[in-house]
């Protein structure tokens, strides 16, 4: 405190010499400022204000008078002339030769940290692409629902996301934000985001019914918002995972192509009479048997070689041979 007083003499001496005034000419001034910021419980008298022309006494005596308490983080409060007046009376100071220059007022206020909608909006966004594993570049997201500023005390703050339980995505993701300071959640909000993600994906280029097949040129490559699908998990974004397959149920024109919507046709049915191939490599042998499975592309089904009537295991080719012996 004596250290704070000499600078104050050696400020108003310096003042002095520069405007030429003495203190007698100036006599004893209180120079409001027009805000500050304080870390302390009370506000003093020579926080608020710049004061000089006064004796030695009179200035620690200032110095050290508590005119009130500072306001709570994220709130301010205000000082005025009166309030000083108050405490200068209070403590049997003359305030009839005061002079108080400056502002009407003081904003007071603690130190804080702000926390803008444009803050919480970089970090959702990036959460919301790592969480989903979307590409950055192609993806686009608005807050749906406006967030006035957060103010907390000034301390490392840490704001911590989750998707809130229950989040079907379809176009909109909802998250959980809880702005923490050490181990303390210091506020909780709900936040709805409208989410757009463009993709390349494969559509249907004209109607394609109930158990037809799908071929290369019923589709073509399409620029789509991937993010307004109910079953994201299950879109198809390989060709090769279309063509070949049937449509379990009728698709129209334009439709993004949904594991749902497509599986495998069925080739060869149980009891139907098939081709039993075996390639060694030198030589081709076929003979014919009947299916004692149902069977798709690829499957491995049974069969019964109705010349030997042995029964085997072999591969779906086509829709009427088995290959065997592999």
């Amino acid at each position: 405190m004596k250290l704070n007083l000499i600078k104050k003499i050696l400020m108003i001496n310096i003042a002095v010499m520069i405007t030429g005034l003495s203190f007698s000419q100036e006599g004893p001034v209180i120079a409001l400022r027009q805000s500050v910021i304080i870390e302390n419980n009370v506000v003093r008298l020579t926080e608020l204000a710049d004061v000089y022309g006064m004796d030695e006494s009179t200035l620690n005596l200032m110095d050290s008078m508590v005119i009130g308490n500072t306001p709570d983080v994220g709130t301010r409060m205000f000082y005025s002339k009166s309030d000083i007046l108050k405490c200068l009376r209070r403590s049997k100071v003359d305030t009839s030769k005061i002079r108080f220059t400056g502002f009407n007022k003081v904003e007071v206020m603690q130190p804080s940290t702000i926390i803008t909608e444009a803050d919480v909006m970089k970090k959702a966004s990036q959460y919301i692409i790592e969480n989903f594993g979307w590409d950055e570049t192609k993806t686009f997201i608005k807050l749906r629902n406006t967030i006035a500023e957060i103010i907390v005390p000034k301390e490392e703050t840490e704001l911590q996301f989750s998707v809130i339980n229950g989040t079907k995505l379809n176009g909109i993701v909802m998250l959980g934000l809880n702005v923490i300071q050490g181990n303390e959640i210091k506020k909780s909000l709900k936040l709805n985001f409208e989410v757009k993600v463009f993709e390349e994906v494969w559509v249907t280029n004209r109607v394609i019914e109930k158990d037809e097949i799908i071929n290369a040129q019923d589709l073509i490559l399409s620029s789509n918002n991937i993010a307004i699908s109910k079953n994201m998990e299950a879109m198809v974004l390989s060709k090769d995972e279309i063509v070949g397959k049937i449509a379990v149920r009728k698709v129209d024109k334009g439709t993004v192509i949904n594991s749902n919507y497509i599986a495998r046709p069925l080739l060869i049915r149980k009891g139907a009479i098939v081709k039993l191939e075996v390639d060694t490599g030198i030589l081709k042998v076929t003979s014919v048997g009947k299916a004692l499975d149902k069977g798709f592309m690829g499957d491995i089904i049974r069969v019964k070689n109705l010349d030997s009537k042995i029964t085997i295991a072999g591969k779906v080719i086509s829709s009427d041979t088995v290959k065997v012996g592999e």
